[in-house]
């Protein structure tokens, strides 16, 4: 039997009225002005084959799969996208559409399962070894197999994909946007997982027992788990969206069982050497969908193309969650999203080819594959798709400045980051661009506080124009956040990068029309002002009320009945954007606000957060800063009760620093649990044991490589115990994973450097730097390098630098080593050097290149000498440095300035090293008077002398003692004493 399966674009755009069908005659000559057909791309297409003539129920069809692919996405309802959705449909489907679009996701849970359940029997038991998502792949199987015709096939389809968006909009509705569920309804909910999936692990009433529930939920996170990654285990009712996963991926993709049969980095399916991972499936897995896959089946696959994009959907979230314990994203979600999400783009590409809704909904769809890079961490992270769909919305965007004013009492008007953004295509407001009403709830934002504030709440341009703004729809919105989020992931997070977001996420709350766009906005803002000391607590307050509007108890943010229920807006408004965002789980935000709370001292509300997310280690942290350690271990004690696992026991040793339990734990993984190394590791190296330390960290790497900061630890030891080959390696695997590790570069310059290395221990030096440019010691080091390695112009950078770390140091602190005498003589030497060669040399380009280096050293030098008045070795360099160049009028001042600076130094008379000094600048600066050869150079000359050894031999009691070398300055003394006597001779002769 053979059928005919329409193309795709027919689907998606065919008219809701009725189009005659072609003729069987039909030729290429016929007009064909009739039909929309001329921007289609017919490439691959046999026109020999037999033409479909689409019944209406087909017509019927293709209506109801456009309005799914935007089912809850619009502010339109299903009705106004399809008006005679009712009448084609029929009561059960249409209600389903309908309790979708209310937020009353439940009710079609509990109707649409019991359709689909009791009429295959109830699920079987997968006690037998199989797994929920194959008895589930089953039943949604054998459900439409059993249709009488093709078009009741396709119904069930789509009831069954309801059924999946359900299940799909709850899981989102409790870990991403709320709000909560009552306490009834999550009763019911509880009740309905336990009928419905517990039994199908032999697990009796697991909503009446904590420990059968917890157990449930780690079978369903097992079953969840892709590529050996498992996902977080603090989700919410995980199990809602392993059945959309399942409904989706056996409708959009049935001839592939499941995720699990994971794909390796090279492109190859781990269960056999198939071709392909959608098409050509291992040879026991096609024959298993040959067997069970029904005509009926692959038609109304073929026809139901919303479900790919709901497919894709659920492959991006079910990514997110792996990403709390993953360091690299799934390749097998990442090559099924790709695909899934490539067949629907196709559609869309040529945008002349659409009208402006359909622009709308594609950019939507292109918005949605751009974040789908960015959640994958793929290549440029979705930045030329979002550009594509800002092209594609007709969104133009300006990122520019102009003058303003940002805080309360400021008088001069600063240059401020500014966005416009305009859009050149109008909706006709069926779908996008209908805006908010300004009554309808918002989530709750903090002002910045008007007594002791000094920030506006928004920037005040000096030009009006630039406080006014166009109205945007809310897809134009999530692009603008979108850029926002480019702008992140392609800088680093400076000062500019925080401006440029600030400015783009002002001009997203600038209007007030969603309630996730909005939440996301002022989550980004207040993540930004956190590093604000002024706007700090604002900041912190946001992000409180971020995570409070997920429940409905009263909080600080939501005092009163009022703000908790009636002010919140209901879970169908708060998903209408969710997919065109990247808005974070609720765990995640949580977690943030308690480190950020942990942070700031407030350790006890840290770790009740920290508790609710499970966070053990950052629990019994907290805990012991506020000094109730007893606490901590009363919690993990009660959780051991209920169910005992590797990661409790050692959360148990934290707390009372006991190695056993460290050992329980490893008992329990068998010697699996690589966190439990880390931690004995930990323990025997804070008891110097650093032998053991190292071979337990070995053995955690070994189970668990990518772990950076064990591998630093790893070299942190390895450098105390001078194994340099293996600090080496453990720190070069620390940058390799982390690059922006600067520490680990500094180490590894270091070891380099140990080995006497310079050659290798420059460019990790650079790295450090660029990552981390306020550490001396990194600066320190590569001053030493560069000196190696005659990079004079580089050393000469890192002194100023060091000039710079001396600035700051504070009063009595020890500052001698961020600047060395030998360095800075070093330098001085190596350059005139240089010079002196390129001289000899007749090289132009080395004469100008050393000209250059002379004046940086010059520069130094003088700046050197403004700070470090009193020590004698600057001058005799800037001496040493004035003689080579030639300025000998300045070398007797740099001399003088030496003799006194060695003269202040109390007890230099007895001290030989200096006195050796005094006696040396004082007969250099005698030649020089004496080379002048005018009486008054002569005169204080005698002076200088003369004092200088009446101080030396008044210090020293026994004149036998006093060193040879005073009596070389003697010796000077009466020369220039029978100088000046010879020249009063020769002018008495001449009187």
């Amino acid at each position: 039997t053979t059928y005919y399966t329409p193309h795709p674009i027919a689907l998606l755009f065919e008219m809701t009225t009725a189009v005659p069908p072609p003729s069987s005659d039909y030729s290429s000559d016929c007009d064909d002005a009739d039909v929309g057909f001329a921007n289609i791309d017919f490439s691959g297409v046999n026109f020999e084959e037999e033409t479909y003539d689409p019944s209406p129920g087909i017509k019927k069809i293709c209506i109801i799969d456009r309005t799914l692919m935007q089912l809850g996405c619009s502010s339109s309802s299903a009705l106004d996208l399809c008006p005679t959705l009712l009448e084609n449909v029929g009561e059960e489907a249409a209600s389903y559409i309908e309790c979708i679009e209310n937020g009353e996701y439940f009710q079609v849970l509990e109707r649409a399962s019991s359709k689909l359940f009791e009429e295959q029997n109830e699920l079987s038991s997968v006690n037998d070894g199989s797994i929920i998502c194959d008895c589930v792949r089953e039943a949604i199987i054998s459900s439409i197999s059993n249709a009488k015709t093709n078009d009741e096939a396709f119904i069930r389809a789509v009831e069954i994909q309801m059924l999946g968006i359900s299940a799909f909009n709850l899981f989102l509705q409790l870990n991403y946007t709320g709000p909560a569920l009552s306490s009834d309804t999550e009763s019911k909910v509880n009740s309905w997982v336990a009928k419905h999936s517990g039994n199908l692990y032999g697990m009796k009433e697991i909503d009446k027992d904590e420990g059968r529930k917890k157990k449930f939920q780690q079978e369903v996170i097992s079953e969840l788990s892709v590529d050996g990654e498992l996902c977080c285990s603090i989700v919410d009712k995980p199990y809602f969206i392993l059945l959309a996963r399942i409904i989706f991926h056996t409708l959009a993709t049935p001839q592939r069982s499941n995720w699990m049969i994971s794909i390796s980095p090279d492109g190859i399916v781990d269960v056999t050497a198939s071709k392909s991972l959608f098409h050509e499936e291992s040879k026991s897995t096609s024959e298993l969908c040959d067997k069970c896959l029904s005509e009926k089946m692959l038609y109304a696959s073929d026809l139901l193309q919303s479900t790919k994009l709901w497919s894709a959907r659920a492959v991006v979230a079910h990514q997110r969650l792996l990403h709390v314990k993953s360091y690299e994203p799934s390749i097998t979600l990442w090559e099924e999203g790709k695909t899934l999400y490539g067949e629907i783009i196709e559609l869309f590409r040529n945008k002349e080819g659409l009208d402006v809704d359909e622009r709308y909904f594609a950019s939507r769809i292109i918005l949605e594959w751009g974040l789908a890079q960015h959640h994958f961490d793929y290549k440029d992270k979705g930045k030329k798709t979002f550009f594509e769909a800002a092209d594609i919305s007709g969104l133009k965007i300006e990122v520019t400045g102009a003058t303003g004013k940002r805080t309360r009492f400021q008088q001069d008007a600063k240059a401020q980051m500014l966005v416009r953004a305009t859009t050149s295509l109008k909706s006709n407001g069926t779908r996008d661009d209908k805006h908010v009403s300004s009554s309808n709830p918002l989530p709750k934002h903090i002002d910045h506080d008007e007594e002791d504030g000094i920030l506006l709440e928004r920037v005040q341009f000096e030009n009006e124009t630039d406080n006014q703004f166009e109205e945007l729809s809310m897809l134009h919105q999530a692009v603008l956040l979108s850029l926002c989020l480019d702008v992140k992931n392609e800088n680093p997070m400076d000062g500019l990068t925080s401006e440029i977001m600030m400015a783009y996420l002002e001009r997203v709350l600038l209007q007030h029309d969603d309630w996730m766009i909005y939440s996301t906005g002022l989550l980004e803002r207040a993540w930004l002002e956190c590093e604000k000391s002024n706007a700090r607590e604002r900041a912190i307050l946001q992000i409180q009320a971020l995570v409070d509007q997920h429940t409905q108890r009263l909080t600080i943010t939501q005092s009163t009945f009022k703000a908790a229920v009636e002010d919140s807006a209901p879970p169908q408004e708060r998903l209408r954007n969710l997919h065109i965002i990247v808005y974070p789980p609720r765990w995640s935000v949580l977690a943030d606000l308690a480190e950020r709370y942990a942070k700031m001292g407030i350790v006890t509300t840290a770790a009740e957060m920290y508790t609710e997310v499970e966070m053990w280690d950052q629990v019994v942290e907290c805990y012991r800063r506020a000094g109730k350690e007893k606490l901590a271990e009363d919690i993990v004690r009660k959780c051991l009760e209920i169910a005992p696992t590797p990661r409790m026991w050692a959360a148990l040793g934290d707390i009372l620093n006991d190695p056993s339990y460290y050992e329980k734990a490893l008992e329990l993984s068998n010697n699996k649990f690589s966190t439990a190394f880390v931690a004995l590791g930990r323990y025997y190296f804070d008891k110097g044991d650093l032998p053991k330390a190292v071979d337990l960290l070995q053995k955690s790497l070994v189970l668990k490589p990518l772990s950076a900061h064990v591998w630093f630890l790893l070299g942190t030891i390895c450098m105390r115990l001078e194994d340099w080959t293996t600090a080496l390696k453990a720190f070069s695997e620390v940058v390799q994973q982390e690059p922006e590790e600067g520490d680990a570069w500094g180490n590894v310059a270091a070891v380099h450097m140990r080995n006497k290395n310079p050659g290798k221990a420059y460019p990790a030096l650079l790295e450090s730097l660029k990552q981390n440019r306020n550490n001396w010691r990194v600066w320190v080091s590569k001053l030493y390098v560069c000196i190696d390695l005659m990079k004079y112009d580089e050393a000469i950078q890192a002194c100023n630098e060091l000039l710079v770390f001396r600035s700051r140091a504070k009063d009595g602190e020890d500052v001698t080593y961020l600047l060395e005498e030998k360095c800075v003589r070093a330098i001085v030497g190596g350059i005139i050097t240089s010079w002196e060669n390129a001289i000899i040399s007749c090289d132009t380009a080395a004469i100008d290149s050393a000209n250059r280096s002379l004046g940086r050293l010059d520069g130094l030098l003088s700046k050197i000498s403004s700070t470090l008045k009193s020590e004698p070795w600057i001058w005799e360099s800037y001496a040493y440095y004035h003689e080579k160049c030639g300025k000998s009028s300045q070398v007797l001042d740099d001399l003088l300035k030496m003799h006194r600076c060695l003269q202040a130094v109390d007890g230099w008379e007895l001290d030989s090293v200096k006195l050796e000094k005094v006696c040396k600048v004082a007969i250099q600066i005698a030649n020089i008077y004496l080379e002048a050869g005018d009486k008054g150079n002569r005169t204080k000359c005698k002076y200088m002398l003369n004092s200088l050894v009446k101080k030396i031999r008044t210090a020293w009691f026994d004149a036998s003692q006093i060193p040879d070398y005073v009596g070389d300055l003697e010796s000077t003394l009466r020369r220039v004493q029978a100088i000046i006597d010879e020249s009063k001779a020769g002018e008495s002769k001449g009187e």
